[in-house]
């Protein structure tokens, strides 16, 4: 693949369209050791993947905050959300809500409960304890389409992502935040349905 790579380098000129270069293999795991190949040599590539939306990193990041929303006690969930382009905390700042929570004299308060008390946090980490906050009030109270595209349209998500993802992916990362949406939405047709 490395070498094949290497090829295709060598045939691009000013004038190719990337869009009409295209590698076919015999089975998918060679697509992707290609991929790999061609992004190290700053080449975009793209495959067509039968995966889950669930699978999709941007999905999983907005899957984990629903979660820490509706279940509060999952800090794992809580710390993958922090660190999304939603609210782009930094391994320090998690660092630090983790000492928090070993100095707290209640040693089982969940990171969420330390958010609510944010005289110790971050300036980072005391905006999305209010943040985060505001949205589990909306994901109580609206039809979870409803709730995702406020929280969506609030906190300027598209942009986030779109911005934290490589210019290659963009596309990518677009499609599955559509598409999460639509499937929030279509799911039994929006009726009787709960975040979960």
């Amino acid at each position: 693949c490395r070498q094949a790579a290497r090829w295709i380098a060598q045939q691009i000129t000013p004038d190719t369209q990337l869009s009409d270069i295209m590698v076919l293999a015999r089975k998918r795991v060679s697509l992707s050791a290609m991929q790999d190949a061609l992004r190290e040599l700053h080449i975009p590539a793209n495959q067509p993947e039968k995966t889950n939306l669930g699978a999709a990193p941007e999905v999983g990041d907005i899957i984990a905050l629903l979660d820490a929303m509706l279940s509060p006690s999952h800090d794992l969930s809580l710390a993958q959300a922090l660190k999304s382009p939603v609210f782009g905390c930094t391994d320090e700042d998690l660092t630090q809500l983790a000492r928090l929570q070993r100095q707290s004299p209640d040693r089982h308060s969940s990171w969420w409960d330390l958010l609510q008390h944010p005289e110790q946090l971050p300036t980072v980490l005391q905006a999305a304890g209010v943040q985060l906050t505001a949205w589990q009030l909306l994901l109580q109270s609206l039809p979870p389409h409803d709730a995702l595209q406020t929280m969506f349209d609030q906190g300027d998500w598209m942009a986030r992502f779109l911005a934290a993802a490589p210019a290659a992916s963009r596309t990518r990362v677009q499609a599955n935040l559509q598409a999460l949406l639509g499937a929030a939405l279509n799911h039994q047709g929006g009726r009787f349905v709960t975040p979960y």
